[in-house]
């Protein structure tokens, strides 16, 4: 068996089995990451904070649009190899990924979240987000929708569907700061 057939097995396993993993890896496609980014308006004056960046695709796309990137991830490898392609393409300064648990993370600098997770891991991560969530801020979710949320606008890339979110936010000023 491929290293990678074993690592796609390692983490479907970890979304099954009972873990705090909200959703399998599966790499967004291109087409996919340039649409949810154009859906968000994403420009120089965004900070886009990815949920589960995996390889970090789609902050380095959101950089090249000159916006600063935040990535989530709780896989050691991907957390590696996220680091690795930033660096390759030359945007250490503009983005960064911590291996951490989004769900307890601060969101408050983030005009733009954006989640492939699950049914499930998408409405657990935003419901745990959203009190530290910019009012103001644009959610983009491609292929499940985030339950009890009504999206503003939707898209379909190759047959699935790209879910825009921009009243999920709950927060005037960072929690710390209240």
């Amino acid at each position: 068996m491929s290293k990678s057939a074993v690592f796609q097995l390692k983490s479907w396993l970890r979304f099954i089995l009972p873990s705090r993993y909200v959703a399998p890896y599966h790499a967004t496609p291109e087409p996919v990451v340039r649409r949810m980014l154009q859906l968000a308006k994403v420009s120089a004056a965004d900070t886009v904070y990815d949920i589960g960046c995996g390889d970090a695709r789609l902050l380095i796309a959101a950089a090249r649009l000159g916006a600063k990137g935040v990535g989530f991830e709780l896989h050691s490898e991907l957390v590696s190899e996220a680091r690795q392609e930033i660096e390759k393409a030359g945007y250490s300064g503009l983005v960064k990924v911590v291996q951490q648990d989004a769900a307890r993370a601060s969101v408050w600098e983030a005009t733009v979240v954006t989640l492939y997770l699950s049914d499930s891991g998408n409405t657990h991560m935003v419901n745990s987000l959203k009190h530290e969530m910019r009012r103001q801020a644009r959610v983009v979710s491609f292929a499940f929708p985030i339950e009890g949320y009504e999206p503003c606008k939707t898209d379909k890339v190759h047959g699935i569907d790209i879910y825009l979110y921009t009243k999920i936010g709950r927060a005037d000023a960072p929690s710390a700061v209240q």
